[in-house]
């Protein structure tokens, strides 16, 4: 039991888009959802780990933000409202037997709060799970 409830509240390397052509594929083929601050990209991917069916990668434009700390402090906000709900957003993707790459992008121009992210990180996937399933 504790297994289980440490593994669905990591984020592991697994679980995090690294590929090049991937990242590539969700610009010139993905599918889009606005749930501001946040901006959805996605595509379904034919294979992928039972254990994560969703890849994901966080980006902060640099154009909003020159500094690198307000942008590495805005993904880690982004990271960390994900990784404390992603275990609701996998359960519909194992059902489905489906496998998707996201990329999840801060547009806005003004650091946004903690809450103001994870409102907006959850009401965008359930956006993204309705289109994706």
């Amino acid at each position: 039991m504790d297994e289980i409830k440490t593994r669905q509240f990591t984020f592991r390397k697994e679980e995090r888009l690294c590929s090049k052509v991937l990242t590539d594929k969700l610009f010139t083929d993905g599918k889009t959802v606005y749930s501001h601050p946040l901006r959805f990209v996605f595509i379904n991917v034919g294979e992928g780990s039972e254990r994560y069916p969703v890849q994901v990668v966080f980006s902060v434009p640099k154009r909003n933000f020159k500094r690198a700390t307000d942008r590495n402090l805005i993904r880690r906000r982004m990271r960390e409202a994900y990784r404390l709900e992603k275990s609701s957003y996998y359960e519909p993707f194992i059902c489905n037997g489906k496998h998707i790459a996201l990329m999840i992008i801060f547009t806005d121009k003004a650091i946004a709060d903690f809450n103001v992210i994870q409102h907006s990180l959850s009401k965008g996937m359930k956006k993204v799970i309705t289109k994706a399933t």
